[in-house]
C-alpha cells in the first residue's frame, strides 16, 4: 500500500533520515525509537509533507509525487503530533474538514459526508461535545476530535503521529482498541512513545539515529532483542496476562 525506498531527508544541515526503506502493509505498524530517531520525520515524508533529498515513496505502486493532490488526500489521512489549540470552529465543523478531499472547497455536504462525520465522531467518543468550539476543549478532547477528522476522510491509509498524546489511560486503551479494529481494513501507521501500547501493533518499525534497526512482529525474539538494544537496555520486554509489556530496568 505504502512504501519507502532508500529515503534520505535533510533538515537544515542535519541528515535526519539515512537510507530508510520500509513497506507499510495493511494492518497496524507502530514506529518506535528513542528521541531524535527520525520517527516523526519519516511519517511526515510518507504523508508528502517533506520532500526527501534522495529516495522514493510509492503509494499503491505509484510514486507519491505523481498523485494529484486531491486524489492523494483521499487515500492518505494525516494526524499531526500537535494540532490546533484555538479557532472558532466547533468540534463537528473541525471533523467535517476531513471531507474536503471529497467535496472540494465549494462542495455541499451530502448524506454520505454527514454519515462519515457521525461515524468518525462516534468511533473516537467525541459526539457529546459536537457543538463546542475547539478552543474550549481540553487537550485530550481536542486530540480525539482531530483523530475523528482524520477518520472522516475515509482514507485507506492513516498516518498518525502520537495519537495518544494528551489522552488519559482509559482513552489510550480505547484508542488502541480502535486501531486494532481499523487494522482489519486500513493501513495504519503510528508513531508512539508508549512502548507497551506500540507492542499491540501487528508490526514494529524500530528506528535509531535516522535509520531502521529492525522490523517485524512484536512476538519475534529478534525484534524484541533489537528493541531492547535500541533503548540501550533501559527497558525489558516481558509478557503479562498474555500481552507484551515494556518495563523499565531500574536496577544498577
Amino acid at each position: 500500500m505504502l512504501e519507502a525506498r532508500g529515503l534520505f531527508v535533510e533538515l537544515g544541515q542535519r541528515e535526519v533520515l539515512r537510507g530508510v526503506s520500509a513497506s507499510l502493509l495493511p494492518g497496524w505498524t507502530a514506529i518506535v525509537g528513542p528521541n531524535g530517531a527520525g520517527k516523526s520525520t519519516l511519517l511526515r515524508a510518507l504523508a508528502g509533507l517533506i520532500v526527501p533529498a534522495r529516495g522514493e515513496i510509492r503509494l499503491e505502486g505509484k510514486p507519491l509525487a505523481d498523485w494529484p493532490r486531491r486524489e492523494r488526500a483521499q487515500r492518505l489521512a494525516w494526524l499531526a503530533q500537535s494540532g490546533p489549540a484555538s479557532g472558532e470552529l466547533t468540534a463537528r465543523e473541525t471533523v467535517a474538514l476531513g471531507r474536503l478531499p471529497h467535496q472540494g472547497l465549494l462542495g455541499v455536504s451530502t448524506p454520505a459526508d454527514e454519515a462519515a462525520i457521525d461515524a468518525a465522531m462516534h468511533a473516537t467518543g467525541c459526539t457529546a461535545w459536537a457543538a463546542r468550539r475547539l478552543q474550549a476543549l481540553s487537550g485530550g478532547e481536542r486530540q480525539r476530535v482531530l483523530l475523528a477528522r482524520a477518520l472522516a476522510t475515509g482514507a485507506p491509509v492513516l498516518l498518525l503521529d502520537e495519537p495518544t498524546a494528551h489522552l488519559d489511560p482509559p482513552h489510550q486503551v480505547a484508542l488502541v482498541r480502535l486501531l486494532r479494529h481499523l487494522a482489519a481494513t486500513h493501513t495504519v501507521v503510528t508513531v508512539l512513545h508508549e512502548l507497551t501500547l506500540a507492542l499491540r501493533a501487528d508490526r514494529l518499525l524500530v528506528m535509531r539515529d535516522g535509520a531502521v534497526q529492525a522490523e517485524g512482529a512484536p512476538a519475534e525474539p529478534a525484534l524484541r532483542a533489537a528493541l531492547q538494544a535500541t533503548f540501550d537496555h533501559a527497558i525489558h520486554i516481558d509478557e503479562r496476562g498474555g500481552h507484551l509489556v515494556a518495563l523499565p530496568c531500574l536496577e544498577d
